[in-house]
């Protein structure tokens, strides 16, 4: 019995490969509003932009404020309903529901209080990957995607024919500061799409990242930061949404949460946590999935890597600690991982 087996989290190499892609996008986007991207300070980890891409990011965020009004005020559209090519927005506003559904358990919170998010259960990564040129990594919309955006929001689909929004006066709909939340993730997307050309370069597969990143979310309260390709994948299975919220509940009896806000050394110490116990996410045979009793004893437990939030969870790559503020009680298939 394989990991994948066991914990069918019904994740595809192609909406990996997809993501990766959306992300190079992305960094390409941001890298061109400034240069190098968005530094950030070493002693703890706070962003430092430039007053150009804090304009950007707001103007950013009013765009998808308005996108999700519009849905929430226009034709009604079915909970769970798939966003067709057409409505798919452009790549600025992309990048802010990314963010966004980087916070799964207050993703969901906002969802129950607008129609419009209710209407984006996932991103179509696959969807959107088809409008980016794998070469240039340019997002390139179609005439007609770019006419039912302007139709539904009256503003340009071209993010630098913007003019100045008024950010304060935008209803907001999130309980995150999304600006923060895009920043956060920025330092991240470097990292995962480096990780991502040495798999491409070495013709390595995603599958195997797939078995290990089970293997990390079994992890319990101390559980590190995981390494970026492990990230990656739990990035992915984020952005379904429901499916991953469906997923945490059936097997871990919770949503794991996601967050990214801790401290610069708070995330170095879950790092060298990470590698030091590398090993735990090696692929094995072992059908008692042994991950299951890991961490019993931890150095330094006076101190824990990930104090979490109310609902668990931390953020991977470069910016978060590992799966925080639960701990794991497990008994091996079939009943799986429960957290408590």
């Amino acid at each position: 019995m394989t990991l994948q087996n066991f914990f069918d989290f019904t994740l595809s190499t192609s909406a990996i490969s997809a993501h990766v892609l959306f992300m190079r996008a992305v960094y390409k986007l941001q890298t061109s509003v400034q240069p190098g991207g968005i530094p950030r300070r070493y002693e703890d980890g706070v962003p430092q932009p430039s007053v150009q891409t804090l304009a950007f990011l707001r103007n950013a965020v009013v765009r998808f404020r308005t996108w999700v009004a519009k849905l929430s005020s226009g034709p009604s559209k079915a909970h769970g309903s798939a966003v067709n090519v057409l409505e798919i927005p452009p790549l600025d506003v992309l990048m802010v529901w990314h963010a966004y559904m980087l916070s799964p358990v207050t993703y969901e919170k906002d969802s129950s209080a607008s129609i419009g998010l209710q209407a984006l259960t996932h991103m179509p990564l696959e969807k959107i990957a088809a409008l980016v040129d794998k070469t240039s990594y340019d997002f390139v919309p179609t005439m007609a995607q770019s006419e039912a955006w302007v139709g539904l929001t009256d503003m340009p689909f071209d993010y630098t024919a913007l003019q100045h929004y008024d950010f304060d006066a935008m209803e907001q709909i999130e309980s995150i500061d999304l600006v923060q939340a895009v920043m956060r993730q920025s330092s991240s997307i470097g990292p995962m799409i480096n990780e991502a050309s040495v798999y491409e370069e070495n013709g390595l597969s995603w599958s195997q990242t797939i078995d290990r990143y089970v293997r990390f979310m079994c992890l319990p309260l101390e559980a590190p930061v995981p390494p970026v390709d492990v990230d990656i994948i739990w990035h992915t299975h984020q952005l379904k949404g429901t499916q991953y919220r469906e997923d945490c509940i059936k097997y871990f009896g919770r949503v794991i949460n996601h967050d990214d806000s801790k401290p610069a050394d708070v995330v170095r110490k879950g790092r060298k946590l990470m590698n030091e116990q590398s090993k735990l996410l090696l692929d094995s045979t072992d059908t008692t999935i042994a991950v299951f009793s890991v961490f019993t004893s931890i150095p330094d437990t006076s101190t824990p890597v990930d104090g979490g939030s109310g609902n668990g969870g931390g953020q991977g790559g470069g910016n978060g600690g590992g799966n925080g503020g639960e701990g794991t009680k497990c008994g091996g298939p079939p009943s799986g991982c429960v957290r408590y």
